[in-house]
C-alpha cells in the first residue's frame, strides 16, 4: 500500500469514530434485580453486560438478563431485568430435594419440587420471594418451641422438623463439647423446651493451701485434761494442675492432673498434760514393829502440785512419843511424793508415797536409834476427800 492510500484510510476510519460518537446518545435505563429497580445511566450502542458493569452491578457466571449481556442498547431499551441463578433446597417432613432455578421465587422452587402445601402447612419463606444460592424453604406446620443458648432464651415459631434444623435455622452453631437437651437428630415437638450448653475445657494451675497437722506432746507437769499451745500450726501452698469444665462460663468439675509443694506446712504442736490433780484428801497409814511401836504416816492434804504429810511414832502404851510435820512436799511429775523423817529421838526415815487416782501407796523405811534396826513398812490405803469438818486422825 503506497503512501496516499494509507492516508485516506486513516482519515476514513477517523470520520467514522467521530460520526459514531456523535451518533451515541446517553440514555436512563431501570435495572430489576431481585425485586429491587436502580436506574443507571449509559449510552447506546453499549452492551447490556458491559453497562450492568459500569453501573457497579455484578454478574455470576450463571446468572442471565434480560436482554441478553450481549444485546446493544438502544434507544428503545428502558429495562434490564437480571435473573440470579440458585441453588436451594425444599423440605416437607423429612423429605427434600435440591434444585438449581434462575431468576426464581420460593413458588416457583415449590413448585418444581414436586411437594403440595397442604391445608394448615404454611411455608417458612413468602412465596414471592426471590431465590438465592443455600435457601432452605421448608413445608410444614408451625410449631412453636423455646430455645435457650448463649444466655438468650427465645420462643420461637418454626417448621423445623428436627432439632438440628431448628439449630441451624437460628444461626446457633454447635462446638465439639457442647450438649444439647435432645438429640440434634431427633423430631421437634411442639411446646418443647431446648436447652444449648457451652462446654469448654482448660487446662489451668492453681495455688492452694496445704493444711498442717495438729501434734500432741505429752508433759508430765501439766495436769490431765489441760493443753496447751506451744507452736501455732502455718499451713503451706501447693501449685495444682487441673482440666477444668466450663459449662456455659461457669466450672462445672475438674481433673487433678499434677501438684507439688512449693511450701511445705508446719504442723501445731500441743501440750497435753498427764499429771494428777487432786483435791484436799486426809489419807492415813499405820504398821506396828515388833516391838509393839506403831508408826504412822498421815497425808493431811493434797492440793494441786502439793501435799503435806505428817509421821509419828507411838510407844506400846500408847502414849505419844514423837511427831514429824506437817512437812510440805512437792508431788512429781510421776505422780509420787518423797518426805524425810527424823523425830527429836533422833530416829530417822524416808518414805515415797504414789498417788493413783482416789488411792495412794505407801513405801517407808525408818531407822529406831534406840533400838539399832531399820524398819520397812509399805501399804495402800484410799483417799477421802476431805471436808471443813473433817480432822486429822491423830492417835
Amino acid at each position: 500500500m503506497n503512501k496516499g492510500r494509507l492516508i485516506g484510510l486513516l482519515t476514513v476510519l477517523a470520520v467514522a469514530a467521530i460520526l459514531l460518537t456523535a451518533c451515541s446518545k446517553k440514555i436512563t435505563v431501570e435495572v430489576f434485580d431481585m425485586g429491587s429497580t436502580t436506574e443507571v445511566q449509559t449510552k447506546t450502542g453499549a452492551a447490556v453486560g458491559d453497562a450492568l458493569k459500569d453501573a457497579g452491578v455484578e454478574l455470576g457466571a450463571k446468572d442471565e438478563t434480560d436482554p441478553a449481556a450481549d444485546f446493544v442498547i438502544d434507544e428503545d431499551t428502558v429495562k434490564i431485568t437480571v435473573r440470579r441463578y440458585a441453588e436451594v433446597t425444599v423440605k416437607k417432613g423429612l423429605d427434600s430435594i435440591d434444585l438449581k432455578i434462575v431468576g426464581g421465587t420460593v413458588q416457583d422452587a415449590v413448585d418444581n419440587s414436586g411437594f403440595t402445601v397442604d391445608e394448615g402447612e404454611e411455608l417458612d419463606h413468602a412465596a414471592d420471594e426471590y431465590l438465592s444460592s443455600g435457601m432452605v424453604i421448608r413445608i410444614g406446620k408451625m410449631i412453636t418451641v423455646t430455645l435457650k443458648a448463649d444466655g438468650k432464651t427465645s420462643e420461637i415459631k418454626t417448621k423445623a422438623v428436627t432439632v438440628g434444623e431448628l439449630l441451624a435455622e437460628q444461626g446457633v452453631a454447635l462446638g465439639a463439647d457442647d450438649v444439647v437437651s435432645s438429640p440434634v437428630d431427633s423430631k421437634l415437638k411442639d411446646g418443647q423446651k431446648l436447652t444449648v450448653n457451652r462446654v469448654e475445657y482448660k487446662d489451668e494451675t492453681r495455688t492452694e493451701s496445704v493444711d498442717f497437722k495438729s501434734e500432741e506432746v505429752v508433759n508430765k507437769d501439766m495436769y490431765k485434761g489441760e493443753k496447751k499451745v506451744t507452736r501455732e500450726g502455718v499451713k503451706g501452698e501447693k501449685k495444682v494442675a487441673y482440666r477444668v469444665k466450663y459449662v456455659d462460663g461457669k466450672e462445672s468439675s475438674k481433673e487433678k492432673l499434677d501438684e507439688v509443694v512449693i511450701k511445705e506446712p508446719v504442723n501445731k504442736i500441743v501440750s497435753v498434760g498427764v499429771k494428777e490433780k487432786y483435791d484436799s484428801y486426809v489419807g492415813t497409814w499405820s504398821e506396828t514393829d515388833a516391838y509393839g511401836t506403831e508408826y504412822c504416816v498421815v497425808i493431811t492434804s493434797v492440793t494441786g502440785s502439793k501435799a503435806e504429810v505428817c509421821m509419828e511414832k507411838v510407844s506400846p502404851n500408847a502414849s505419844h512419843i514423837a511427831t514429824v510435820g506437817p512437812i510440805s512436799a512437792d508431788i512429781e511429775s510421776d505422780n509420787t511424793i518423797t518426805f524425810e523423817y527424823e523425830d527429836s529421838f533422833l530416829n530417822f526415815g524416808v518414805a515415797k508415797l504414789t498417788l493413783n487416782g482416789n488411792s495412794i501407796s505407801l513405801r517407808a523405811e525408818i531407822s529406831d536409834f534406840d533400838e539399832g534396826y531399820v524398819f520397812s513398812f509399805s501399804g495402800e490405803a484410799f483417799l477421802t476427800k476431805r471436808s471443813s469438818s473433817t480432822s486429822i486422825p491423830w492417835r
